[in-house]
């Protein structure tokens, strides 16, 4: 009974959605279907891979995760799945693999007949019969070729500087918190145990890493490392132009 899990850009009332988990379920029919997103921004692959990033490790080993989102972003037909840390991953050649991806890993072109047609109903329908396959324990190279991808879009990183970090908007959630681009580790290390302040729109500023919401009263900001590792900058104002944001970190 495979698990299955969809991250699409169709939105919430699009009728894709159920769609695609009609021919999942008509392939495999005892599959449960999960959706992780339904409302990625249009065409965003940066944000689908922030939200399968953050999610697959809480997944059972053979898990199959289905990336529908920017579908058309790229002028190519390439159908890919991969096998990273024990789970399947299907997806386009749009640049999302090197953003989900932080290891070595093989992408491998699904075959499709030549008469194929290129849809969102008939790319469900490979990744469906591709889950079927290895849920049969067909091996990956029966139906598979490997395929050197040809569209590369590398993450947005943070710019870390003796006494500054620079860091960009990667997502904002449905609380409005807005979530940037530096890891603890990252910000760790470049702290050095020294104090610091963090700048943001109407020189605004935070001087504290909180551990969770109840740190600060209700209506403060605050910033804190979420699950995902990344800093997310809660009760932020302004939203609307928050994808433009770039925060300033002084050491």
């Amino acid at each position: 009974m495979p698990t299955i899990t969809l991250t699409t850009d169709y939105g919430l009332d699009n009728y894709l959605n159920a769609v695609s988990k009609g021919i999942l379920l008509k392939v495999n029919s005892k599959a449960t279907v999960i959706e992780l997103s339904t409302s990625i921004d249009a065409f965003n692959i940066l944000q689908s891979a922030y939200i399968l990033k953050s999610s697959f490790h809480h997944f059972a080993k053979g898990t199959h995760h289905i990336v529908l989102s920017g579908l058309y972003n790229q002028n190519t037909d390439a159908l890919l799945v991969t096998l990273y840390k024990g789970q399947f991953f299907y997806y386009l050649d749009n640049g999302l693999a090197p953003l989900l991806f932080e290891e070595n890993y093989l992408s491998n072109k699904i075959t499709t007949d030549a008469k194929f047609i290129y849809n969102p109903t008939t790319i469900v329908e490979a990744f469906a019969i591709a889950i079927q396959a290895i849920e049969q324990k067909v091996e990956l190279s029966t139906f598979t070729k490997p395929y050197n991808l040809q569209f590369i879009q590398r993450e947005m990183t943070s710019v870390i500087k003796e006494n500054e970090i620079i860091t960009q908007v990667i997502y904002i959630d449905s609380f409005k918190n807005v979530v940037v681009n530096i890891t603890e580790v990252e910000f760790k290390a470049a702290q050095k145990e020294r104090n610091f302040t963090i700048g943001f729109i109407r020189n605004e500023t935070i001087n504290t890493i909180s551990n969770n919401y109840r740190d600060v009263n209700i209506g403060r900001k605050l910033c804190f490392f979420n699950t995902a590792v990344v800093v997310k900058l809660v009760n932020y104002l302004g939203l609307k132009l928050a994808i433009m944001l770039m925060m300033f970190i002084k050491l």
